[in-house]
Order: C-alpha cells, then structure tokens, then sequence
C-alpha cells in the first residue's frame, strides 16, 4: 500500500545523507549511491551486532555450508549451541543475525520458545539499540484481557466539530511515520485478522485506512527528496509466544492460524544455559543503548569510507538515515536461471504425488506434440516413476510430517527465505576480510554477485520444510541434496552434449546456465526462421532425454524440462509472423532477439483477455 496523501512532497538540500553522498568517490551518481548505501548497510550490521552483545548472548540457530566440488548442501539446526569451530565457507546464523535479515527484508518473525529462554529480550534488545525508544512498540497480549489491540498504538481520538463532544477514533498520523517497529509478546493471543493486516503495516479504523512506515528518502546530489507517493520502510513486525499443546502436552499455548503461520517466518528459539552458562553474569543492561548504537555507527562509517559522520546530526536526521540503509529494495537479490529452475523441481518434487505429476507432464508435451505437428520428433516421454523407489519413499515420509502440505504461497516463501539467506552471507563475506583486509570490507560488498543461488535456494527450503515438519525424524535435507545433485549433473552433461562454448562446470552464481536456458538460447543463434528454432529445440530435447540420470527425480526433472519447452516451441510456433520478423530484424543478435520475444509475451499476456492459460503458468520459466 502507498504512502497516503499525510506526507508532504519536499526536498531538503541539507540532509546529513545528501551530504555524505556529495563526498563519496564515484564516476556516476549511481555508483556513488551505492557506494554511500553498501557502507550505510555495513556499518548498521556491525554496530547492532556489537552493542546488542553487550547485553545478551545470542543463540545460534543454524549452520549452513555449500561444498562446491560436489554440489551439496550441510544445513544443522545448532539448537543454541556449537560444538566446533567454523570451518572454512561455514556461516553460522545466530538469532540476531535472523532478526536482523526478517527486518532488512520485511519479512514478520515470530520466535518460539518456552517462557524464560530469552526471545523476548533478544528481539527487545535489538529494537531498542537500533531506534529510538518513542520509535518502538513494545506490547505483551493476554488471555485475561481481550480488549488489547495492536493496532491501537496507531490511533487517536478526534473531537470535530460536528461531532457534539463525541470523539471519533482516527488514525494518528504523526505515529503513523514515526513507529517503526512494533513486537508482540503472546503474539498466538491476538486477533488473527488485526494480525495479518499489521504484518502488512495496514491500519484501519472505520473507513480509513494508511501503511505505517517511515519514508524512504531518495538521496541525490541535490538533496533528499520525499514524494507525495513515497517508498515507505514498513512498520516491521515481530513477536514470540510460548510452544502450543499441540506441540507437547507441558505447554500452554495457542496454535497459529495457518493463514498466519503462512504469512510469517516461525523460529523456534533454543535455549542458550547449557553452552554458555555463568557468561551470562557479566553482560550489560539496556540502557543507552541506541546512544552507544549510533556512536558505533559513525565509527564503523569512517572505517569504510575515511568520512566522519557528526553524531548529534545522525540523532537528528536519524529515522530518515534508518529507513533509507534498512530498505528492503536496496537489497533485493536477482534470482538467476539455475536457481529458478531448481526452486521449482524442489517445489515440483515436494508437492505431492511424483508420478501423477510426471503423467501431468506427458500430457503437457502429448498436446505440444500434436500441434507442432511434423517438427518434431523428441517431444515425448515414455518412462514412468516408480512410487516405491526408495527416493519416492523418503519425499512421502517427509511430506507426511508437515503439519501443512506446500501452498503456493510457500513457493514465494522459499524465495523470501533465499533472498534473506544471500544477503546475510555477503554481509558476513565482507566482514570476513576485516582482520586480513581491513579496507577491503566495502569493496567485498560491493562485489557480491547480487544473486539468489542455488545453494540459497536448497537452504531456504530445508530451512522452510523444517518448519513444517511435527517432528524432526526424516530430515528433508537429504531429499534436497539428492535434487541438487541430480540437477547439477544433468546441466554438466547437457552442456558437454550440447559443446556450450566457455562452460567448463557447474557454478552457483553463472547466470547463464540452465537446462532450459541452454536449449533455448542456442536454439535461437543463427537461426532463419520460426520452425528452424522449433526443430532445435527438439534437438536439444532429444540430447536432454539421451542423459542416463539413474534417479526418479531425474525423470521429473526431465520431463518437467521437456514439458516447458514444448509449450515454449508451440508459442512461437503460434506467433510465427511476429517471430519471423523479429529474427530479420535482429540481424543474428540472439539476445536481442530473446528480448523482443520476451516482450512479445509480456504484451500479448498483458492485452489479450484471453490469452493461453498454459503459455501464462509455463513460459515465464523461460522467456522472463
């Protein structure tokens, strides 16, 4: 929801980041922005992280690390505690860290625990370092008071003037772009819908309604400019509560509702005593803490950048410099080929019935066959999956233990998950270099791929089964990896069939690789005509189906990948004169020519009311 018509549009040409902006090195403005926004992001990172420690010890979660080699992922839930050092390419996410990337990425984080293990104080500690107190809400629900409301911090009473002394409850704007954060304590104690719809940042009374956010400034060298219809940093949301009695009979607590618990990130928050017991003496209170935060900062700003950041003006411009540096825009992940494609051969192999699924696709490409007539000859799929195969077992066994099975919405989930997983990693990446390469941090940032891997990706969906599963006796990592390993090697041996010029292995972060993406692309170099592409993508199917994978997921994955292409090879076939004169046009420039088919199909699925309903659900996968 945009920012209502309560902000004013202005510019100040002063503001502290315009400032910083005109004294960053840079070429470009873009370059300089970035720049100023990387250091902004890190020097945020490091200082919660320092000056929240001071007073709690936080509890690690997870561990994860991806062996390159081999394509595999290790991903531990720690429980609280470590055992071990980390190895080398390990990142060990502690609950601060979570904290942390749920705020960047407005993602709502709900903790776990039973009462006394710490999840309150933690999210509490954090809130209270990061942003002014009169910028927080902190609210703790009751089952003995029911008249609580979340929303309440955000409305007033109004007395107008025909309203004869009765006052009228409105929103209270001025709380509206001041609150920032708000965490509740008992969160499965409150109204569901309230619920959802703060986790939105929405706030209705009667008929009006806004988004509680602080606006994001757009900084240039001219000034810091606030639009009518500003971005907003929205009101970010969290909470705990205590296990429900569904989870075991010695706890007390309400189960969520599963529309919320699909809206939300639920962590369970593991107790701390057993590894680090009497350390526990010897941290500090909370007080002053955002003080000692914004001292931190400035501190870890001319670190980075060799530029002093006045702390009095810092304080003033604060909540301006807190929604610019925490805007999720600014770290949103790319997601690259190979990781679209594997994210939905996981989301394909976990959904349900494998060898329904596998005859959906043949029928798929029967329909694609018929069309296309004479043009080809690979476009079908004879095998079957065998459902008790062992590898077909252990996806029931795991499917069986989620209290929930896989919605669409845990489709965007996994890739939440996956953006907020990358963007931790190159955090902790920067910071690696501190002790070798102090002023290499910033750089190292700065040369992050930006993408969502695959390696994101098969954590984000371990981590997400887990969350679903009653228990944790089969572990969905092994099904991932075996996904993830059969993938990589079908992509390694169609790029030696098909001799893809430069490709030597299989790499997380090439964005130029992939199943489907080799096939099309190579099917649209040089070629002269519509059909001329059509029968090479059939070439290329034809190499695809020849690879010996050994692995029922590897038919899936297959006939899946022959399926899309079928339904790709029909629409060109269908938009043959737009495709003829595209490649005339294109003068042999394949990815100019990929563009132009791309927005071909965004503009007829765009302006054509009835538009295919399978080139809609299928060829995003390939043309976006």
């Amino acid at each position: 929801m945009s920012i209502q018509s309560k902000t004013i549009s202005k510019t100040e040409q002063d503001h502290l980041l315009t400032q910083l902006l005109r004294n960053t090195p840079g070429s470009k403005d873009t370059e300089k922005e970035e720049i100023l926004h990387s250091a902004m992001l890190l020097s945020f990172y490091a200082a919660a992280k320092k000056v929240v420690k001071t007073s709690i010890l936080s509890a690690p979660f997870y561990s994860m690390k991806y062996d390159h080699e081999v394509n595999n992922l290790e991903f531990k839930v720690l429980g609280g505690s470590t055992t071990a050092p980390k190895k080398k390419g390990e990142y060990v996410l502690d609950g601060l860290d979570m904290i942390f990337a749920c705020h960047n990425r407005d993602v709502p984080l709900i903790l776990q625990g039973d009462t006394g293990k710490g999840k309150t104080i933690t999210t509490e500690a954090y809130l209270k370092t990061i942003l002014p107190e009169e910028s927080v809400i902190i609210m703790s629900l009751s089952m003995d008071d029911f008249s609580d409301s979340p929303s309440d911090p955000f409305k007033t009473d109004s007395f107008g003037e025909n309203q004869a002394g009765i006052p009228k409850r409105v929103i209270d704007w001025e709380k509206m772009r001041t609150i920032a954060a708000e965490y509740i304590d008992e969160f499965n104690l409150g109204n569901t819908n309230e619920l959802l719809q703060l986790t939105y940042a929405r706030i209705m009374v009667s008929r009006e309604r806004g988004c509680a956010g602080i606006p994001v400034p757009e900084v240039t060298l001219q000034g810091a400019n606030y639009h009518e219809k500003s971005n907003l940093k929205r009101l970010w949301v969290s909470g705990s509560q205590n296990p429900p009695k569904s989870q075991d009979e010695q706890f007390t607590g309400i189960e969520l509702s599963a529309s919320m618990k699909n809206r939300v990130l639920l962590l369970e928050y593991p107790g701390i005593l057993q590894s680090v017991a009497e350390t526990m003496w010897l941290k500090e209170s909370l007080n002053g803490h955002h003080k000692d935060f914004l001292k931190q900062f400035c501190k870890n700003y001319q670190k980075l950048t060799g530029q002093n950041i006045d702390q009095d003006a810092l304080k003033k411009e604060w909540l301006s410099v807190y929604a610019y540096t925490m805007d999720s825009s600014r770290t949103e992940k790319a997601i690259i080929t190979s990781s679209l494609e594997f994210g939905g051969y996981l989301m394909l192999a976990l959904s349900g019935n494998i060898g329904k699924l596998y005859e959906g696709e043949k029928e798929v490409v029967r329909g694609c066959s018929e069309r296309l007539g004479s043009l080809v000859n690979n476009f079908n799929l004879s095998n079957k999956v065998d459902d008790g195969s062992q590898e077909v077992k252990n996806v029931k066994q795991i499917l069986s233990s989620f209290n929930k099975d896989l919605t669409e919405r845990d489709d965007r989930a996994i890739k939440d998950l996956a953006d907020l997983i990358a963007t931790q990693k190159a955090l902790k990446n920067a910071y690696a270099v501190r002790r070798t390469n102090p002023s290499g941090v910033l750089q190292t940032y700065l040369n992050d791929s930006g993408y969502i891997t695959i390696e994101d990706v098969a954590a984000a969906t371990t981590l997400l089964a887990r969350n679903k599963q009653r228990d944790s006796t089969n572990d969905p990592l092994n099904v991932v990896n075996s996904i993830l390993k059969t993938y990589t090697r079908l992509v390694d041996d169609l790029a030696d069939k098909m001799k893809i010029k430069g490709y030597t292995s299989f790499r997380t972060d090439n964005p130029n690789i992939g199943l489907k993406y080799f096939i099309y692309t190579t099917s649209l170099m040089d070629s002269k005509n519509t059909d001329e592409i059509v029968r090479k993508i059939d070439q290329g199917v034809g190499r695809l189906k020849r690879i010996t994978t050994g692995s029922e997921f590897g038919k899936v994955i297959v006939a899946r990948t022959v399926a899309d292409l079928a339904v790709c090879a029909s629409f060109l076939k269908d938009y043959e004169s737009e495709v003829n004169q595209y490649i005339k046009e294109s003068s042999g420039n394949e990815m100019e020519l990929r563009g132009k088919i791309q927005s071909l199909y965004e503009q007829e699925s765009g302006d054509d009311p009835d538009f295919d309903p399978l080139y809609e659900h299928r060829l995003t996968r390939i043309l976006l």
